[in-house]
């Protein structure tokens, strides 16, 4: 193989790792699409509209707070857009998961008017319908973390500690400002080793009771979705959650 074939090979394979790389540091949890048959066509106003979104979105240089939003068009026509970092992530790491999410969701729903998907870092999302400062409870997606769940002999107090730390924590997001709606914090678990570790997370143009309200259907749904679990996160489309017991009770 001459060296110039050979350079050419170690620069493909370079390439190609920094993307998986990029693709691995991005922690996918899950993602939707329209729920009902609304598509474009690839040569519409919807599609000109998307594709100006993904490229402004794309050439994110700093974070706002980690949150942003677009709308462009009227009508039909109207495309909406969101992107939401966790409020304790890095400037640098806030921009490279919109980056990745511009990329990444399309795909996912390919030629189909509303998409949102979420990673660990953020969480990316395009409709055609409005949303700005307005609460959309019909998103919401409930995942059990896997370290376990609850002894039953400590469930009942277990329970009431993690329901007070999240209705503390849902104070404090709720009264955060325009641009960060963001709360975390920590209990330790009486007459044990363990410790709770919680965040909670508006999106910001919500006022205080949409966000208090937003967290308390995820609050609800953590009881009937997974009840004992010593882990869990609620992904919704304007609030989230997590939990976790960082210590086995």
């Amino acid at each position: 193989m001459s060296r110039s074939m050979l350079c050419c090979v170690l620069v493909a394979n370079l390439l190609l790792l920094a993307s998986l790389t990029t693709r691995a540091d991005q922690v996918y949890r899950y993602h939707r699409c329209s729920e009902f048959d609304e598509y474009f066509e690839s040569k519409s106003a919807y599609a000109a509209h998307l594709d100006t979104v993904l490229s402004t979105f794309s050439s994110l240089d700093q974070t706002n707070n980690g949150f942003y939003n677009l709308s462009l068009g009227q009508d039909e026509d109207q495309i909406i857009s969101i992107a939401l970092c966790r409020g304790d992530v890095s400037e640098s790491s806030c921009l490279e998961c919109i980056k990745f999410g511009t990329a990444d969701l399309p795909p996912r729903c390919p030629s189909q008017m509303i998409g949102i998907v979420w990673y660990d870092d953020c969480m990316f999302r395009y409709t055609n319908w409005y949303l700005f400062r307005s609460l959309d409870e019909g998103s919401y997606v409930v995942q059990p973390l896997s370290n376990g769940t609850i002894d039953s002999s400590h469930a009942e107090a277990f329970n009431k500690q993690l329901y007070s730390l999240l209705e503390a924590l849902r104070d404090r997001a709720a009264d955060g400002n325009s641009t960060l709606k963001f709360a975390a914090g920590s209990t330790s678990f009486t007459g044990s080793s363990g410790r709770i570790d919680a965040f909670v997370q508006c999106i910001p143009d919500l006022d205080q009771m949409q966000c208090a309200s937003c967290l308390d259907h995820a609050f609800r749904d953590i009881v009937v979705s997974i009840p004992g679990r010593a882990g869990g996160r609620v992904l919704g489309a304007s609030c989230s959650l997590l939990f976790n017991v960082t210590r086995a009770l």
